[in-house]
């Protein structure tokens, strides 16, 4: 996937993109959580979450903590653990002291688990974006080797990685947008850019699989044959780069939720 323009504009762009999901984000109120969106069979609950939970995978690669460096971690948490349960043994005879440090255990857990995101969705979800800003947003980033399972067995160049999370945001935004009834402000140029990384995603029958980030490539308006001009509208009316971008993506840019009455 070729990306136009120097790596480094790739992190202001998705920034751009983050940013105006965290602001669609942030304009669903508490009765708007159960509907429908554009995602199959996704709640704009459940969309947040994974929206949030893509962040973080991204924050994580980006950092250069990937499944080797997690697996390592585990191993010095499991070399831990063992270590725990010698000293357990030994405080095993202080039954009382033992029973005591137990609640304390419970105690502490509770005070580490972290806040659960379905309490307060649009917080999650602004903090996770702001976990994946701050980690592209470190010199370097765009020239490391991202490891993402997810998209690739092999290592992934940080600039292009960052550009598969643009386009995802791009849509993802576009996803709240339509759900809520809202327009997507994107600046054209930033919708520029993101149309040729939509137009290289691989198609193929792999878009047909209930996993698939995108489906299939939708037949374009006959009356389009090229990108639009720059004074052409974009937004969720079917007119526009955003438009082209959303069907090459398997989107309906007309799409509406469904009467749920």
């Amino acid at each position: 996937m070729e990306l136009r323009g120097e790596p480094a504009d790739i992190v202001a762009l998705d920034r751009a993109a983050v940013l105006e999901s965290v602001r669609l984000v942030g304009e669903a109120r508490p009765g708007d959580w159960r509907r429908p969106t554009p995602c199959d069979r996704w709640t704009l609950r459940e969309l947040v979450a994974h929206m949030a939970a893509q962040h973080h995978a991204f924050a994580t690669a980006a950092r250069g903590e990937g499944a080797g460096a997690r697996a390592e971690r585990g191993e010095r948490a499991g070399a831990t653990a063992e270590r725990g349960e010698r000293a357990g043994a030994t405080a095993e005879r202080g039954e009382r002291a033992g029973a005591t440090a137990e609640r304390g255990e419970r105690a502490g857990a509770a005070a580490r688990r972290p806040p659960d995101p379905w309490d307060d969705p649009a917080g999650a979800y602004r903090s996770a974006a702001g976990t994946v800003l701050d980690a592209f947003a470190r010199p370097g980033t765009t020239d490391r080797p991202f490891v993402l399972p997810e998209i690739s067995a092999r290592t992934v160049p940080g600039h292009r990685a960052i550009g598969f999370h643009f386009i995802d945001y791009v849509v993802h935004a576009w996803d709240v947008a339509a759900t809520l009834g809202l327009r997507v402000l994107l600046p054209e140029p930033v919708l520029r850019a993101a149309l040729p990384i939509a137009l290289a995603v691989p198609g193929g029958e792999a878009r047909r699989a209930p996993d698939s980030a995108f489906r299939p490539a939708l037949p374009p308006d006959p009356g389009r044959r090229s990108a639009p001009s720059a004074g052409e509208p974009t937004g969720s009316d079917g007119s526009g780069t955003l438009s082209l971008i959303l069907t090459c993506l398997g989107r309906h840019p007309g799409w509406t939720p469904p009467d749920t009455r």
